[in-house]
């Protein structure tokens, strides 16, 4: 399985989500999952948000080298999955050819597709820390790691 994890600017969200579902999917053993990050209106080789390094650390994980890339067509064509943070982001890809069927927001793929979680609240989006305090980055990474267990436990049926 190829997944690419995409978010706006791959400085904050993507690049975190990444690192945490490759932990994830390595602890429930798969071995056959391929992990990228991305963003959609990225600057090719912006550095990753010196809070999401801070971030990361302190569930010892280094994104520190991480540089951004931009989602292109290829990197599209190559993933099985494409996990994005927005409705938003996933309204925009939908548009595009070639991501028929595998584009989800990463709620809704952790959840199994559903609209709704299993309390029956709906799904929002992953905010975005930029700019923000080093505590939205750690709230974020949070939510991520329970999202990436989920979608781990997910692709290990």
């Amino acid at each position: 399985m190829k997944i690419v994890v995409a978010c706006t600017g791959n400085t904050c969200r993507s690049p975190m989500a990444a690192a945490i579902l490759r932990r994830a999917v390595e602890q429930a053993g798969l071995t056959d999952v391929q992990i990228e990050s991305a963003g959609i209106s990225a600057f090719d080789s912006d550095p990753v948000s010196p809070h999401s390094v801070t971030a990361m650390e302190r569930r010892h994980i280094d994104i520190s080298g991480h540089k951004a890339k931009q989602l292109t067509d290829e990197l599209i064509n190559w993933a099985d999955l494409v996990l994005v943070m927005t409705t938003g982001h996933k309204s925009y890809l939908e548009s595009l050819s070639g991501t028929a069927g595998k584009v989800f927001t990463i709620k809704e793929y952790a959840y199994g597709g559903s609209v709704s979680q299993p309390d029956g609240k709906m799904h929002g989006d992953v905010p975005d820390p930029i700019g923000q305090p080093l505590a939205a980055y750690e709230q974020t990474a949070q939510e991520l790691e329970v999202l990436a267990d989920l979608i781990a436990q997910r692709l290990a049926k």
